[in-house]
């Protein structure tokens, strides 16, 4: 193998360029995902957005669980279809579902978690708020202001649960709340179960690099 380079030749022909973008092997890199269980005192919401640009469709999903991973209430909900520029007003309308459900049923010690960081630090006011998420940001900072309610961030692979219920959403044509985990739809207790048992998802993406590093041909 010759040395490598992390930039072209100038002197090389179109060929030489092809074959090298053809050879070309992009690194991945893994992290393991767990979703984590809140404190022994404390219930954790987890919520998302789903929308299907084919279909004209797009569904709320969201979960309240106890450290045990046992079901509080879960829901799905259809709404009106939404571009996927869109996608941080579906996060909200879930994350506000949530919270107020748990706000009028007396849930204390809430943890709210959120695959958006864009969303996530909008409510905690390190972003400037669009003006048409204004209003839904301002309700839930206010809720999450009196509740005391702890605002996390987590990748999309620790929020299973709350996608596959969005994901139902979209095939619903009204909203269903479920109260007991059997009522579920299967994808949902399927990823339910594996977070009870601390089973891991992979997060997989390319590496990042200053530039090409390949073998002259």
């Amino acid at each position: 193998m010759g040395q490598k380079y992390s930039q072209m030749d100038w002197n090389w022909t179109w060929n030489n360029v092809c074959k090298v973008a053809e050879d070309y092997k992009i690194q991945l890199k893994s992290i393991m995902v767990l979703w984590e269980p809140p404190n022994s005192n404390q219930w954790k919401i987890n919520t998302d957005g789903s929308f299907c640009a084919n279909a004209d469709k797009a569904g709320i999903g969201g979960v309240v669980r106890k450290r045990n991973g046992q079901m509080v209430m879960a829901f799905s909900a259809p709404v009106h279809f939404l571009t996927n520029n869109y996608s941080e007003v579906l996060v909200l309308l879930s994350t506000l579902f949530a919270i107020l459900w748990c706000c009028d049923h007396n849930c204390q010690d809430l943890i709210l978690e959120l695959d958006s960081l864009l969303v996530v630090n909008m409510i905690r006011g390190k972003y400037n708020t669009p003006w048409r998420l204004k209003e839904g940001v301002t309700l839930i900072q206010q809720k999450v202001q009196h509740h005391g309610i702890k605002i996390k961030y987590c990748y999309s692979e620790g929020n299973e649960v709350a996608d596959a219920l969005a994901k139902h959403a979209a095939t619903l044509t009204q909203q269903a709340i479920f109260l007991n985990e059997t009522e579920m739809p299967a994808e949902a207790r399927n990823a339910m179960s594996m977070d009870r048992r601390q089973i891991p998802n992979f997060r997989i993406r390319p590496k990042k690099h200053s530039g090409w590093i390949f073998d002259p041909p």
